[in-house]
Formats: structure tokens, sequence, C-alpha cells
């Protein structure tokens, strides 16, 4: 709301001065006002913007979404003997570390210290 030293009639020389300053103070509340509930008002309709019939539905569907960010990271992989052998298989047959690591279902780093073993 105005201050009392903003609108008050000894301020003002005349009735219509101090009409048209209470007027002024008063759009500018109403303007503060409207700006202040925008979000709720956004937030009120936002359902129906959607596409759902109640603000209950849209919460429903967002709480049934899957969640989504940042994979899971996979577990290590055991470098079992039988990974071992493959590798060393593939290797003799002339295969790229980044196809062994592909097949045998490893990062290109694993494929890489299982390349390198000795035979």
């Amino acid at each position: 709301m105005p201050t009392a030293e903003t609108v008050h009639p000894m301020n003002h020389a005349s009735y219509e001065s101090f009409e048209a300053a209470c007027i002024e103070a008063a759009k500018k509340e109403v303007r503060r006002l409207w700006d202040h509930y925008a979000p709720q008002r956004r937030l009120a309709g936002l359902h129906a913007e959607l596409g759902y019939d109640s603000p209950d539905a849209l919460i429903t569907a967002l709480e049934n979404l899957e969640k989504t960010g940042k994979p899971k990271r996979k577990k290590r992989v055991s470098v079992t003997p039988e990974l071992a052998s493959r590798a060393a298989e593939m290797k003799s047959a002339g295969k790229p570390p980044k196809e062994v690591a592909a097949t045998l279902g490893v990062s290109y780093a694993t494929a890489i210290r299982l390349l390198n073993r000795p035979l």
C-alpha cells in the first residue's frame, strides 16, 4: 500500500491532485499484486494447458513417470579366465581392442588390459 508520506492530503494543493495521487498509488499496488501472483495463476491452469482434467491427474501422471537423469553405473566386470581366453582368441584373430570391448561387453580400458596380458 502507499505510504502516508506519498499520499497525504497535506502534500497536495488541491483535491484533484490528491485524488490523482491516490488513484496512481492504487494502480501501482494492483499491478504489484497482479505481478506477485502471476506464477500461481500460471500453475492454476497448467493442468488444462497440458491436457489433463484436474491438477490431481497431472500430479498422478508426473508421479508415474520413470525417473530420468544420470544413468546408474554398471557393476564392475569380473575378469574371469573364460573372458581372458576369449580375449586371447580375438587377439590372435587380429581383432582391434574396440571390437573386443564391444563383443565381450567390457570397457575399452578393460579390453586393452585383457589384450596386453601374457598368453
